[in-house]
């Protein structure tokens, strides 16, 4: 054998090799993305100004969030937002509750690149109402959709 039949032969095989291993990996890349979207997350974002989702308006402050993945009866992940309260008053010692102020159904779209940090994204030409929530370093946007229940409105 020739160099160039050695050449051409060594190409060869790694170009059999690399589309090998794009159809293996394929479907277990596939089925850890949706994995990953069957578990519940959980974050933390800071609301600089009085934000509205729908109906509901949330103060500034700290608000911890909850998606749920899809269940059953709804096709579309659940953002839950909560507060901490403590029930004695005291805003220094524990203990806290959390205060569930706001449920809100929502669809994923995938955004072109992870995103840059954990925000609610303002709507169109608004600048007090939020149309979805990105999760810092995750490629998906959770948009708010019409399906909303509050547990404390104008929170």
């Amino acid at each position: 054998m020739n160099r160039k039949s050695i050449l051409s032969l060594l190409l060869t095989t790694i170009a059999t090799l690399i589309v090998t291993a794009s159809v293996m990996l394929g479907p277990s890349s596939a089925q850890a993305a949706t994995a990953h979207n069957n578990k519940i997350v959980k974050t933390t974002v800071n609301i600089r100004t009085a934000i509205k989702i729908a109906d509901t308006t949330l103060s500034p402050g700290k608000y911890r969030v909850k998606i749920t993945p899809p269940s059953g009866s709804s096709s579309d992940p659940t953002v839950q937002f909560s507060i901490l309260q403590n029930p004695y008053g005291d805003d220094f010692n524990p203990p806290y509750e959390e205060v569930v102020v706001l449920t809100v159904q929502a669809s994923l779209v995938d955004l072109r690149a992870p995103a840059a940090s954990t925000e609610l994204v303002p709507a169109s030409g608004e600048d007090n109402e939020a149309r979805a929530l990105e999760i810092r370093g995750s490629s998906t946007e959770y948009v708010f959709g019409a399906m909303i229940t509050s547990a404390a409105k104008d929170h």
